[in-house]
C-alpha cells in the first residue's frame, strides 16, 4: 500500500498496492526510466538511451544483495551481467560525477538488517529525474521553463531557496518508508515517482499527488524503499485540479 500525502490534499488518497514479481527479480526489463516516460510517443534519443543506461546500471548496483542474515554466509561470484554492469558502471564513473561510498542501513519488514556501503551509485541526477536512496536528504535546484520543472542538479546545501527541491527518503520505525519533497517554485508542481523496495531489483511506478507551492509534500509506503525516482516535472496552472494518479 502507499499513502500519498500533500499539502492541499486534507485525505490521503486512495491506497495503491504496490506489487513486485519476486519470481523474476533477475530480469531488468522494466527501468526506472521506462515507467516514467510510459505514455509519451518520442522517438529514442541518444540522451534517452544514456538516461536507459544509467537507470539500467543504478537498478544492478542497488540489486545486488540480500537482506543480512544472522549467521555470515560465503558471498556468491558475481555473475558476467554483473561484471559487465560494473565495468560500465566504472567506466561511466570515470567521466560523471556518481556517487561514493553511500551507507544504507535498512531494516525490512521482519526486522530483519540490511546493511551495505556502496562504493560506487550512478550520479543522482540523471536527465529528466533523479534519485534519493533511503537515509539520504538532498538538495536538487531545478528550473521552470514553461510548464516543465527541468535542469535538475544536485547543490551541496541551500544555496537558491527559491529553486532548490529539498527531497529526503526515511525509514520508519514499523520499517514503512517515507518520502519528503518540499516544492520552492510560486507554482504547485506534480512528479512521476517510482521505488525500488528493498528486495527488489524492479522500479515500481507509484502515485503522487500535487506539491503545494512553497509546502512540503510526502508519500508513506507499507513497504521498505531502498530507492525512489522522481521526476518529469510538472508546474502546474494556477486553475490546475489537484489529482494524485501516476
Amino acid at each position: 500500500m502507499v499513502k500519498v500525502a500533500s499539502v492541499l490534499v486534507s485525505r490521503a488518497s486512495p491506497e495503491t498496492r504496490i506489487t513486485t514479481d519476486r519470481d523474476n527479480e533477475r530480469e531488468h526489463s522494466l527501468t526506472a526510466v521506462t515507467l516514467l516516460m510510459r505514455g509519451t510517443r518520442k522517438s529514442p534519443t541518444i540522451d534517452s538511451m544514456k538516461i536507459q543506461l544509467f537507470a539500467a546500471l543504478s537498478l544492478m548496483a542497488l540489486s545486488t544483495t540480500a537482506i543480512a542474515q544472522p549467521q555470515p554466509q560465503r558471498a556468491a561470484a558475481p555473475s558476467q551481467q554483473q561484471a559487465a554492469a560494473d565495468a560500465a558502471l566504472q567506466r561511466m564513473c570515470a567521466q560523471q560525477a556518481c556517487q561514493r561510498n553511500v551507507a544504507v542501513q535498512m531494516r525490512d519488514k521482519q526486522g530483519n538488517q540490511y546493511r551495505k556501503t556502496f562504493a560506487l551509485l550512478p550520479p543522482v541526477v540523471q536527465g529528466p529525474y533523479f534519485t534519493v536512496t533511503s537515509g539520504q536528504s538532498l538538495f536538487i535546484e531545478a528550473d521552470v521553463a514553461g510548464d516543465k520543472v527541468t535542469n535538475y542538479r544536485v547543490v551541496p546545501g541551500m544555496q537558491n531557496p527559491s529553486k532548490t527541491f529539498i527531497v529526503s527518503l526515511s525509514q520508519l520505525d514499523d520499517a514503512r518508508s517515507q518520502l519528503f519533497v518540499f516544492n520552492p517554485f510560486a507554482q504547485n508542481v506534480k512528479f512521476n515517482v517510482g521505488v525500488l523496495p528493498l528486495g527488489s531489483n524492479k522500479v515500481v511506478k507509484t502515485t503522487s499527488c500535487p506539491i503545494q507551492s512553497r509546502k512540503q509534500g510526502s508519500i508513506i509506503w507499507d513497504k521498505p524503499v531502498l530507492q525512489a525516482t522522481i521526476g518529469y516535472g510538472v508546474a502546474l496552472a494556477p486553475n490546475a485540479k489537484l489529482t494524485c494518479g501516476e
